[in-house]
């Protein structure tokens, strides 16, 4: 056919530049071996179609090897994504459950003791004020949140009231 190149042609240009066009493969892949298959891939292309391909044939080539390795990035993420969805979480709560002591009239010591008891390890501690005639020493729990005998998980965490 008129205007058509020979295969010669491609064989040339992979004699003078195909080193190139392997290191630009293995950058568009990401490794050595993934850049020789994506190569592999494009030249297969190109042969197929070469009776229609005319100008620069380094070019096309180049422009061949660029959207195939888009097509790669694309598969990749989309599979990424797929995986995302069926992969366990990375923090589970630790929904161990606990009964609620009751602390109320013990000092902060003694609450702090019976709460890790409990293996409740964490609370909000609030200062209440109360009328002057109260005869309950500082320090001493005089509410506590949730009740005692409650159940609850790890995640909760109860709220202990002082008197100040």
């Amino acid at each position: 056919m008129e205007g058509e190149q020979s295969i010669g042609v491609l064989e040339a240009l992979l004699a003078d530049k195909g080193e190139n066009l392997l290191r630009t493969a293995i950058l568009l892949a990401g490794s050595r071996a993934e850049g020789e298959d994506l190569l592999q891939a494009a030249l297969e292309r190109v042969i197929k179609r070469w009776r229609w391909v005319r100008g620069d044939p380094e070019g096309y080539l180049r422009r061949t090897l660029h959207h195939l390795a888009i097509d790669g990035w694309r598969a990749r993420q989309t599979w990424r994504a797929r995986l995302g969805l069926l992969a366990a979480p990375e923090v589970v709560p630790d929904l161990t459950r606990h009964t609620m002591p009751s602390v109320v009239g013990d000092s902060y010591a003694q609450a702090q003791r019976e709460l890790l008891q409990a293996g409740i390890s964490s609370v909000t501690v609030k200062g209440g004020n109360m009328t002057p005639r109260h005869t309950t020493p500082a320090g001493t729990v005089i509410a506590q949140s949730p009740a005692a005998g409650t159940i609850i998980t790890s995640a909760q965490t109860p709220t202990l009231t002082f008197r100040s």
